[in-house]
């Protein structure tokens, strides 16, 4: 049982970390692993929905964390 179980685990990694590797707010990746998650619950017989919602986009750039005092 615990190998089965090793293995779903890591089919499901794979699809979401490989297959699936940008999965950013907003993005086709996140959709696309929204989908995945969804239709696996589906699958195993729960009732799944996919509210949608406005949402923040997140843009990719150069972050810089200061002191107090303004120094790095």
């Amino acid at each position: 049982m615990t190998d089965t179980l090793i293995q779903r685990a890591t089919k499901h990694l794979q699809q979401l970390c490989v297959t699936i590797p940008t999965r950013l707010v907003g993005t086709p990746g996140n959709h696309a692993a929204t989908n995945y998650v969804a239709d696996q619950l589906a699958e195993c017989g729960f009732a799944v929905t996919q509210p949608r919602f406005d949402c923040m986009n997140w843009t990719h750039g150069i972050s810089r964390l200061l002191h107090a005092d303004g120094t790095r």
